[in-house]
């Protein structure tokens, strides 16, 4: 019994002593983010690796300035399901520090040997736990040898930014069935005003019988920014939101085997050419015939209720349309109705108005 006790402590004795620690002179296969690999709209950043949890310690570096270090720590702004990982950063306070200094010094120049910070971040949902350490790279005692190797897409593997899940329609429903309609809305209203198709290279994957699905959007037809932009759509933010309280976040898109997967509309496009536009106008009678102007409804056809106004006091009116739309005016039994055309602003007499 000693001689398995002592077994099993030697074990996890050489693999502590073989693990990655922040002391060591190589670090493999560490994926490398460069400027060029982020998007950002100024509070998020979006990274177009495809960087995945695992149960190991994975090791990153990160050599965009713009990101905060701070963004790294937290699971709720970056890669939630990695609990254990290295981060190196060029020291960016030092390099600024050499900056100010021949600023004021221009005569001076400074040794520009190559300075590195590592950190070992280990996270768990209770607390946060962080060492670093600046390192020299080219430190003739402990030289750092850095060996980059980026993750690379699989045969039929693709990248896809989110994930939409529905459970039976019925025996129980899936309440999220209740939301469909408004979800749908959401990503529609967005291909309209951006002009692009959100379901282009939509992959789905069938869970049952019962129309139960998971819906991967690769959002091919997005540019990053405009990923950002559908994600985490616009909002205030303060001076004093801290980054590591998750309102800001590192956008990273994860990877689905897509054998087995159904590609919706592969080469189908939706782009909306014939955008809605605000057209204006102004409505009035020639024969001076009084007008209540709060009981005129004007009204996009076949909208509903959807798109309709009411003139001002003074019978001006804004409503968005599109091109060859018809506009239905309505007041009291009568009605009269006007096609869209190129042009945006339109006067409309209701001098025949019986």
């Amino acid at each position: 019994m000693k001689k398995i006790i002592t077994l099993v402590l030697l074990l996890l004795l050489l693999q502590n002593l073989n693990g990655q620690t922040i002391r060591d002179s190589v670090f493999n296969n560490v994926i490398l983010i460069k400027n060029t690999n982020v998007s950002t709209n100024g509070f998020h950043f979006l990274i177009d690796i495809p960087i995945k949890p695992q149960k190991d310690p994975i090791v990153i570096f990160n050599d965009d300035f713009r990101i905060s270090t701070k963004l790294f720590f937290s699971r709720n702004s970056f890669l939630y399901g990695q609990n254990d990982f290295f981060l190196i950063t060029p020291d960016w306070e030092y390099y600024n520090n050499i900056e100010e200094t021949e600023r004021k010094n221009p005569s001076l120049k400074l040794d520009p040997y190559r300075q590195n910070k590592i950190y070992h971040i280990q996270r768990n949902n209770v607390k946060i736990q962080i060492d670093s350490l600046s390192i020299r790279m080219d430190d003739p005692r402990k030289p750092i040898t850095i060996n980059f190797n980026n993750p690379e897409l699989k045969e039929n593997e693709v990248k896809y930014f989110f994930k939409e899940c529905y459970g039976s329609t019925c025996c129980p429903k899936d309440e999220n069935w209740d939301f469909k309609q408004e979800n749908d809305k959401i990503k529609n209203d967005f291909n309209e005003k951006e002009n692009v198709n959100i379901y282009k290279n939509v992959y789905r994957q069938v869970l049952g019988r019962e129309s139960e699905h998971c819906d991967y959007y690769t959002l091919s037809d997005l540019t990053n920014e405009q990923k950002i932009q559908f994600l985490f759509p616009p909002k205030t933010y303060k001076e004093t939101d801290d980054v590591t309280q998750g309102f800001y976040v590192i956008i990273l898109p994860s990877t689905i085997d897509t054998t087995n997967l159904f590609h919706k509309n592969p080469q189908k496009t939706t782009k909306n050419n014939n955008p809605k536009k605000t057209i204006s106008g102004y409505v009035y009678t020639e024969d001076d015939i009084y007008l209540s102007m709060p009981d005129i409804k004007i009204q996009v056809k076949g909208a509903e209720n959807e798109r309709y106004t009411i003139p001002k006091s003074d019978g001006n009116f804004e409503i968005e349309a599109r091109k060859d739309e018809v506009l239905i005016i309505r007041y009291s039994t009568y009605s009269k109705e006007i096609k869209i055309t190129d042009e945006t602003n339109y006067v409309i007499s209701l001098s025949d108005k019986k």
